[in-house]
């Protein structure tokens, strides 16, 4: 088979419907692209947001047509043509082709790879009833089952997991976590952090159970036992719901074959170029380097989704002297945060092996370093936007670990 000629790949092909694929959309026109855009997405029904899916959307607060990334009529106006319920099977960039499981192939120029994560499943195949939650189908699934009441049991003390059980107490169901870590978030966060917001659930009469090993789930009686082992010995709860929060990995796999350099997700530079001409990435798929931090990391949050797909797509267009448009690098400190009940968790920058927390009047603020003589690398704050924003421009700073206990005596 030839080579597609230049003349045949006259467009951009963005592989993803989520954040990022609609902001390197958004990015590409407003860095001159003239030429069509394709966006494949392998759920059916316009973009949407994913956040509020263990919370808002969870609880029916907002609902489906309320968390769409596209304001009604934008694709349209951005001239996207959008090829939902279509998903990737296969990339050739010596061809510059990317095949859907309908067999299509479709011919570009420059392509963004944005198919996301995928949820981390149990590891016990004779196990199938746990719900997971990375999209708006498990949403609706997990939802009609927590409508039914009863007990539900989480796996995994992460942030899904915990906001999960968040919107399941407000809904007034009876919860337990199960967490193999000593407390949640410890690995993430730190001792000291995971336990203020191990705090905040238990103050809601959440069953927190931390420490878990070799965990069984079977189905008893159209319940589902939890069987486990502490420290303290055997210990086991019934629910009417499980829900697994085990982690996510990149949706890589349609890539094998291509060449594409992969490691912990599709590796990239600080403008999301891949290791092949003409193919970025971008969002949780991905795996960045930071301009301004100098790591290179996969980076799930919502933030990270927006700023690198608006890169992503700035960079399409320069790299191809599109008129107008400028290169660009992802130079920005990290940022996600967590709606826990009416408590705001919010983090910034990285973790480290060195930590100090400060109870400040509005709640837990804590910074993090590699090591004493390195700078600060990450602020957490519990219910204290001010702070969470002052942290920020430290990190971005490279403010000196003294600096940074300075800083959080004053709050």
């Amino acid at each position: 088979m030839s080579r597609v000629s230049a003349a045949e790949r006259r467009g951009a092909v963005l592989v993803g419907g989520g954040l990022a694929a609609i902001a390197a959309a958004r990015s590409l026109r407003a860095n001159g692209w003239d030429r069509p855009i394709t966006l494949v997405a392998a759920e059916r029904g316009a973009p949407y947001d994913r956040p509020p899916l263990s919370k808002q959307y969870l609880t029916g607060h907002v609902r489906a047509d309320e968390i769409e990334l596209a304001r009604s009529g934008e694709l349209a106006e951005l001239e996207v043509r959008l090829l939902a319920g279509r998903r990737a099977i296969a990339l050739d960039p010596a061809r510059y082709t990317v095949t859907l499981d309908d067999r299509t192939r479709l011919n570009y120029e420059t392509l963004l790879i944005a198919t996301g994560a995928a949820a981390r499943r149990l590891a016990d195949p004779g196990f199938a009833g746990a719900h997971y939650l990375r999209t708006l189908h498990d949403a609706d699934s997990l939802a009609r089952a927590l409508r039914r009441g009863g007990r539900l049991t989480v796996i995994g003390a992460g942030f899904i997991g915990l906001e999960v059980a968040a919107s399941a107490r407000s809904l007034g169901l009876e919860v337990s976590v199960l967490e193999s870590a000593p407390g949640p978030l410890t690995r993430v966060l730190g001792a000291d952090a995971g336990a203020a917001i191990a705090g905040l659930h238990r103050a809601r009469g959440v069953e927190l159970r931390c420490g878990v090993r070799e965990l069984e789930l079977a189905v008893d009686r159209g319940r589902i036992r939890a069987r486990w082992r502490t420290q303290d010995g055997p210990d086991e709860t019934m629910a009417d719901t499980v829900v697994a929060g085990i982690g996510a990995e990149p949706r890589v796999g349609w890539l094998s074959g291509s060449g594409i350099e992969v490691d912990d997700g599709v590796v990239c530079d600080a403008g999301g170029r891949t290791s092949s001409a003409g193919v970025y990435a971008a969002g949780d798929v991905s795996r960045w380097a930071n301009a301004l931090t100098g790591s290179t990391h996969r980076v799930e949050q919502w933030q990270a989704a927006l700023e690198q797909g608006s890169v992503a797509g700035a960079n399409m267009a320069a790299d191809l002297e599109v008129a107008g448009a400028s290169v660009r690098q992802w130079a920005s400190v990290p940022y996600f945060w967590s709606d826990q009940y009416e408590h705001k968790v919010q983090f910034c920058g990285s973790t480290g092996p060195i930590s100090l927390s400060a109870a400040t009047v509005r709640g837990v603020v804590t910074c993090y370093a590699p090591a004493a003589d390195a700078p600060l690398s990450g602020v957490l704050a519990l219910d204290s936007p001010a702070a969470l924003g002052a942290g920020r421009r430290l990190v971005a700073q490279r403010a000196s670990w003294d600096e940074a206990r300075a800083w959080l005596g004053e709050w």
